[in-house]
């Protein structure tokens, strides 16, 4: 699958994804077009480690919440702001172990 124009886009966004260890072991690439309504994403499965590709899905609110179609985990897209200040308060502690 291939990336979309991003003039043509109403939504796009690149995040690192964590296990439940709170390791960044996944990454998804998930976008909509101008005037859809379903979105379209690339998945690096934090869990299962496997890759896959959807060309439509729908979310009916945010938080963004889907199951990984391999290993039926719930993957959750919340707010960057909120995973901006995850992984600063994770990068701290991690600073203060190492000291």
């Amino acid at each position: 699958m291939e990336l979309p124009d991003f003039d043509k886009t109403a939504y796009f966004t690149k995040r690192s994804l964590d296990n439940r260890e709170g390791e960044t072991t996944g990454e998804i690439i998930l976008w909509r077009m101008k005037g859809e309504k379903e979105f379209k994403y690339i998945l690096d499965c934090p869990f299962c480690k496997k890759h896959t590709e959807c060309e439509s899905i729908t979310f009916e609110k945010k938080p963004y919440k889907f199951r990984c179609s391999s290993c039926d985990k719930i993957i959750r897209i919340g707010k960057l702001k909120d995973s901006l200040k995850k992984r600063r308060i994770t990068d701290k502690k991690k600073a203060e172990e190492a000291k």
